[in-house]
């Protein structure tokens, strides 16, 4: 009788021990994550890239890591670049990231850019101020009236306004114009 009960009954007792063991675990991970992340909703963030063009950065979610607090994460983000020459230019993607001290954005998943006239779809793009240069890759379309452009890479130096769009792999650019 006592081989069964230690047979049976002992692993199940262990069993209880080991997930109320994990669950003590878990709840310490969150309070520790917790300790460690400052969260805001509905944030914004206004700045100057480094030809003094203005931008305003939102995101329904926020939150940075207590270790540093200049580097923002977001959910749910819209950005509005106003260029010199009276160009507007809004990009909203799903998540993104957001450098305080050098103006640095960088876009994720579902990303769309527009100026009111041609959109552009891709999967990542980057606005990196502290080099003039926008950088935008990954399955991206350009949709444009005179036409559709699909490619893997598009480079623009911000500064000098020089344009260069490739394809990985040395693979041919797939453009469409419309006359």
């Amino acid at each position: 009788m006592l081989i069964a009960i230690t047979y049976f009954l002992y692993p199940q007792s262990k069993q209880k021990k080991i997930e109320s063991n994990l669950d003590k675990i878990e709840e310490k991970t969150a309070e520790i994550q917790k300790e460690h992340t400052n969260v805001f909703e509905n944030v914004e963030y206004k700045g100057f890239d480094a030809n003094n063009n203005s931008f305003v950065i939102s995101a329904k979610n926020a939150h940075t890591e207590e270790n540093n607090a200049d580097f923002i994460y977001m959910k749910g983000v819209k950005s509005t670049f106003f260029f010199k020459d009276g160009r507007v230019v809004v990009i909203t993607s799903e998540t993104g990231t957001y450098d305080k001290l050098n103006n640095d954005i960088s876009f994720q998943t579902n990303i769309r850019i527009t100026d009111g006239i041609d959109t552009i779809t891709a999967d990542n793009a980057d606005f990196l101020s502290s080099k003039s240069l926008a950088l935008i890759y990954n399955n991206i379309e350009y949709n444009s009236f005179r036409g559709l452009l699909k490619a893997d890479n598009i480079r623009y130096d911000l500064q000098e306004k020089i344009l260069k769009i490739s394809m990985n792999d040395d693979k041919k650019i797939k453009m469409k114009l419309i006359k």
